[in-house]
């Protein structure tokens, strides 16, 4: 039997239903191409899905929630350690300077 599998950026199951063009995506989080739409908007319609389900959120809300779940998602796994290792190497470069000009 086939494991089931989910979009790499919204983690939707991708079924008949939901597959997109692009392989690993569903056809929310792609457009018309195959290309993965932006950070902005796949998180913008996470929102709105999760404001369906949970009606008592605002906007503020659930478009944190959808930053935090996305973090969580393959396909912005590596988005955030790249951030992640760059905040790194600013500081080692930040320290290096410091204790070159340090008396």
């Amino acid at each position: 039997m086939e494991q089931m599998k989910f979009c790499y950026a919204c983690g939707a199951p991708l079924t008949t239903e939901f597959k997109g063009l692009a392989e690993n995506y569903c056809k929310h989080c792609t457009d018309e191409g195959g290309k993965v739409k932006s950070r902005q908007e796949i998180q913008a319609g996470l929102a709105e899905w999760f404001k369906m389900w949970q009606p008592n959120i605002d906007d503020r809300i659930a478009l944190e929630r959808a930053s935090h779940y996305m973090k969580a998602m393959p396909h912005w796994v590596d988005e955030s350690q790249n951030k992640q290792a760059e905040a790194t190497r600013k500081t080692a470069r930040l320290t290096c300077i410091v204790e070159r000009v340090a008396p």
